[in-house]
């Protein structure tokens, strides 16, 4: 019986040790990838940083993040952030975001909130990425609209400097009467190469490309192929094409719905041109 209680006693001393050796090594982990974004010029900050999770978690907590570019054209701010991790598959983290968040862009301002959203990130080998972001009562609003979904589906592939990315929105609300219920968008994405970078489509001071752009509205084809750019300073400029079907696959006679025309005056703005593709 001694025998017994002082293995186990010896077992556990073990896994503590390894415990809060590998508690430390998160913990620096995590503010290494922090310096690493400052100095690629995004702005982190936070008012503290709490690791728990034993015994076989690694769950850091920051308190009051603020997340935004050096020139402040995003901004991202809640009451905490937290990243989860299985201390036996460190390189597989979980990120869970607060109720309540708020986003600028540029001098837009618009408040976040859901039910719950958690990001499932996977890190692999060569700088490899995948990212699934998941939402339910998803809701964006601002002074002009007020927007949200059920259920929201991201997924984004990195490979290198490649990406690939799929939304799914189910469940529309929105301020404006429509009848739209599901929106599904895919892209592919370009950045320059920069190592070690945070895995945002939009960096400060680079540029971003989305091409094979395509977007269906219940099932019908609204955009089936785009490129756009947004430069660093969030200008937008591009070409995207829709689908023969927009006509004759959507009621126009139904206000509720968008046609062609509809996305052309909503593009023009941006200098995103439109055109219909050839039967």
């Amino acid at each position: 019986m001694r025998l017994m209680l002082s293995l186990l006693i010896f077992a556990v001393l073990i896994w503590s040790a390894y415990w809060f050796w590998g508690a430390q090594k998160n913990k620096t982990r995590l503010t290494d990838w922090i310096f690493e974004q400052r100095a690629e010029g995004w702005v982190m900050e936070f008012e503290s940083l709490d690791q728990l999770g034993y015994p076989n978690r690694f769950d850091i907590t920051l308190s009051k993040p603020s997340i935004s570019t050096s020139e402040g054209a995003i901004t991202w701010q809640g009451a905490f952030l937290q990243d989860l991790r299985l201390s036996y598959n460190p390189s597989h983290a979980i990120i869970v975001f607060p109720p309540s968040q708020n986003f600028m862009l540029g001098e837009n301002r618009f408040q976040v909130s859901n039910h719950l959203m958690r990001a499932s990130f996977v890190t692999g080998a060569s700088r490899d990425h995948r990212i699934i972001l998941e939402a339910t009562g998803f809701e964006v609003a601002s002074e002009s609209f007020d927007i949200g979904f059920a259920q929201v589906q991201m997924a984004i592939l990195q490979t290198a400097d490649a990406h690939k990315v799929h939304l799914t929105l189910s469940g529309l609300k929105s301020s404006y009467q429509t009848t739209i219920e599901n929106v599904t968008i895919s892209a592919n994405i370009e950045t320059p190469a920069t190592p070690n970078g945070f895995p945002s489509a939009i960096r400060n001071g680079l540029s971003t490309r989305f091409t094979n752009l395509k977007m269906d509205i219940d099932g019908k084809a609204i955009i089936v192929e785009g490129t756009v750019t947004v430069s660093s300073d969030l200008a937008v400029d591009g070409h995207i094409f829709t689908g023969p079907d927009i006509a004759t696959g959507i009621n126009l006679d139904n206000k509720n719905h968008i046609n062609r025309l509809q996305i052309e005056n909503a593009a023009k703005p941006f200098g995103i041109k439109v055109s219909q593709t050839p039967y």
